[in-house]
């Protein structure tokens, strides 16, 4: 288990193999603080805060609760693959071209917003 000081910015490595710990030794924290409920997510450069609700697995996220920029359309917190991009609205799977279009490799847009009580969560590969 790794845990983080967030005022010294110091890490403890309390259980696993300390070869691989020594790697993270140098892996610097980012400097936007952590909210509620956020955990800290590698992002390729420095350790920031995510939601827990995304699952990474070796460039695969689940369950991420995408940013809504203005109503009906959100950005996702990274890119995705062409193709791999699965919107679900209150657990419904979305259709592309018929529910949302794709406008980025990080964004996309509702043909019709969802209300604000609605959960808009997508899966993707990460490229």
């Amino acid at each position: 288990m790794i845990f983080i000081e967030v005022e010294t910015r110091e890490v403890e490595i309390s259980t696993g193999n300390k070869q691989n710990a020594v790697l993270l030794r140098d892996v610097p924290i980012g400097t936007v603080a952590p909210e509620a409920g956020d955990i800290l997510i590698y992002d390729g450069t420095a350790w920031v805060p995510g939601n827990p609700g995304a699952i990474a697995a070796v460039g695969q996220v689940y369950g991420e609760a995408p940013t809504q920029s203005v109503p009906g359309s959100y950005t996702t917190a990274f890119e995705f693959a062409t193709g791999t991009l699965r919107v679900y609205l209150n657990g419904l799977r979305q259709a592309v071209g018929g529910d949302y279009g794709i406008d980025s490799g990080t964004a996309f847009t509702f043909v019709d917003p969802p209300s604000v009580e609605d959960q808009v969560l997508v899966d993707y590969q990460r490229t």
